[in-house]
């Protein structure tokens, strides 16, 4: 068995140079992102994304992550929006887009995490039940490089009436911007739900299994005038009787951009 630690290489230019080298054979590499080893390939080499998609069993309909070396590069693919690049904050999240600056333009293949491992039948989730009545909840906003962004209270009203759930949230952020938004949730069947607010775009959707919720949506936020479409992926653990703990991922083209965490109480 070859010994897979050969073609572990030190990061200078040498080494650099045999990856791109690689690249431009439509090979694949490996290399150390600011969290984990990531998968990388020639952005527009057909044959190396599908190359990444078979090696990591990865669905087709999950995206994958361009970096590029400069906004110049970037501005050959993409049509900019010269506010967000500006450092403008974003009403919403107040979160900065970074660019990664690497020597070649590379993939990497993320994967989403689930919560196989939090999973419990001993303690009961029902979400209209929790949310029926006044419950209150703490919040903060952390961008993806791990700085604190905002901190907001909640307060929620809700009332169920025929498998349907009105929502209500009164949302104060820590910088004294507060904020109203209205959900009306619906079961469609056991387990399975649908969701709708202003915000949203098209309906939320989401499973339930055991004491664990999982629930994505479309919606949009601003950055100074211009709003843009991000999504989330909201994880709900039912902690105990009366804590619910929130973990959601705001993503924009499949990049995670800021992970939102809440907990609620009754």
């Amino acid at each position: 068995m070859k010994n897979i630690y050969s073609n572990i290489f030190n990061a200078n230019k040498k080494s650099i140079l045999k990856g791109v080298k690689a690249l431009k054979k439509n090979e694949l590499i490996g290399i150390p992102t600011e969290t984990v080893y990531g998968l990388a390939g020639n952005a527009y080499s057909n044959k190396s994304v599908k190359k990444i998609y078979k090696l990591k069993g990865r669905p087709a309909k999950n995206p994958l992550i361009i970096h590029y070396s400069s906004l110049n590069m970037l501005k050959n693919d993409a049509k900019l929006n010269e506010n967000f690049f500006k450092g403008k904050s974003m009403k919403f999240l107040r979160i900065k887009f970074f660019m990664v600056s690497f020597v070649f333009c590379f993939l990497i293949g993320c994967s989403n995490s689930n919560m196989e491992n939090v999973i419990s039948e001993d303690i009961s989730f029902e979400l209209f039940e929790y949310f029926n009545g006044e419950t209150t909840a703490w919040g903060l906003v952390v961008d993806r490089f791990g700085n604190l962004q905002r901190t907001f209270k909640v307060k929620l009203t809700g009332k169920t009436n025929d498998k349907q759930l009105l929502l209500k949230e009164y949302f104060t952020y820590n910088d004294g911007e507060e904020e109203y938004r209205e959900w009306v949730i619906r079961e469609t069947e056991p387990g399975y739900y649908e969701g709708k607010s202003k915000d949203t775009i098209g309906v939320a959707e989401g499973k339930k299994v055991g004491n664990t919720m999982r629930m994505v949506y479309d919606t949009t936020i601003s950055i100074g005038e211009t709003d843009i479409r991000v999504s989330f992926d909201d994880r709900f653990i039912k902690a105990d009787k009366n804590v619910l703990i929130n973990r959601a991922e705001v993503l924009k083209w499949g990049v995670k951009i800021a992970d939102v965490t809440i907990f609620f109480s009754k």
